[in-house]
């Protein structure tokens, strides 16, 4: 790891310019990367909530590296007892913010895992000015493994690990007055940009790996890019007449995904398609019949839907017979009949109360092509409160 003197002389004229540098910390140069923060919940808030040009105190500095390392949840499930206990050593615990009672254990759960011991002397200083220095030690120590980073290592550690640049570096590392949330958002997004942890896993992949980033939210703040998921199909016939199309995403968007011209069976027609989701159900067959049992057919997808891997062997096996799997009256002298799977139309219906035979519409029953569905009409009226056998 190269001394911190190295990263200083790369930039030659850093003596001169030395007293310019605080100076130039008031600016405000990260709103966009502080709003991509935003979106993957590094930063808190809305855009509003941002404030880049104020300072940072200690206690807002641990709050923000913790949060950064997607500990916050572990920090506030600590007791108040415990807390309490952890505290006690400090002289100035009582300055510690409240926050509704978050403020104490923010500082706690940085005591107790080794991310701070204060100032030396007894004290945590949590409304004091956080230096550059300190807050790299909070973020390599909290949320990226580096246990024994110090603030002299700090800013050459943060090179190394890709967070900051030679150039950032030497800023941070001279800004012993305090850095401003400006600061804090370019540190950051260093960090979930280019961040390796200790382990060698890069921040922004373990923060995603741990639950605490979402993975689309990471890619639309350009963090991550997430490869496009290849479209990719399961067909199976589940009757003769139905042959159920089951892709790996949701498919409704794709043009031509509900056209019987993008599905091509060798000696099979089309006669419709169903999409829902990502299910698509195609009707095949023609008005007489449908497939041939215990036959293969090969299905060709339109390559506008499916690149690759579009020719589909479909086998076609029913053993089982029809059952009617729901009765529904729709209307005075109507009534839904839903079977298990398509059947034809040349079937009798006989619809009867008591001794009574109601007459029924017949050219009602289907529309020629086989359907699972006959929205029946009579030409009799239903009485209410009778029984009726069908």
């Amino acid at each position: 790891m190269r001394n911190l003197k190295r990263v200083f002389a790369v930039i030659i004229t850093v003596a001169m310019l030395a007293s310019l540098m605080v100076p130039a910390l008031a600016s405000v140069s990260y709103l966009e990367e502080a709003k991509k923060l935003q979106t993957i919940g590094l930063f808190a808030g809305t855009e509003a909530d941002l404030k880049l040009d104020e300072d940072v105190t200690r206690i807002q500095g641990l709050t923000f590296a913790i949060r950064a390392a997607g500990k916050e949840d572990e920090a506030l499930a600590m007791t108040d007892e415990e807390v309490e206990e952890l505290l006690a050593k400090f002289n100035d615990a009582d300055d510690i913010p409240f926050w509704n009672g978050n403020g104490p254990k923010y500082v706690a759960y940085a005591i107790k895992n080794g991310i701070t011991v204060g100032d030396g002397q007894g004290n945590f200083l949590p409304l004091a000015k956080i230096s550059g220095r300190a807050f790299l030690v909070f973020l390599l120590k909290s949320g990226m493994g580096y246990a024994d980073v110090t603030t002299q290592t700090a800013p050459d550690v943060a090179v190394e690990a890709g967070v900051l640049t030679s150039g950032q570096a030497v800023k941070y590392a001279l800004a012993e007055d305090g850095i401003i949330r400006d600061d804090a958002a370019a540190i950051l997004y260093g960090a979930a940009m280019n961040g390796v942890n200790a382990d060698g896993v890069k921040f922004i992949e373990a923060l995603i790996d741990a639950g605490f980033v979402s993975a689309e939210k990471a890619a639309e703040a350009g963090f991550i890019t997430i490869a496009p998921e290849v479209l990719e199909a399961k067909v199976e016939a589940k009757n003769l007449k139905e042959v159920v199309l089951t892709f790996n995403k949701d498919v409704e968007d794709i043009d031509g995904i509900d056209k019987k011209e993008s599905y091509k069976f060798k000696n099979l027609a089309v006669d419709s398609v169903a999409v829902d989701g990502n299910v698509v159900t195609l009707t095949v067959g023609t008005k007489e019949k449908g497939a041939d049992n215990q036959a293969s057919y090969k299905l060709t997808i339109s390559k506008d839907i499916l690149k690759d891997n579009n020719e589909f062997d479909v086998y076609f096996f029913d053993a089982s017979m029809p059952e009617v799997v729901g009765i529904t009256v729709t209307g005075p002298k109507s009534f839904e009949l839903k079977f298990s799977e398509p059947i034809k139309d040349d079937g009798n219906l006989t619809l009867k109360s008591g001794t009574s035979t109601l007459s029924i519409d017949t050219s009602s029953l289907n529309d020629g092509k086989g359907s699972d569905t006959f929205n029946v009409k009579m030409y009799s009226t239903f009485t209410d409160g009778r029984t009726y056998t069908l």
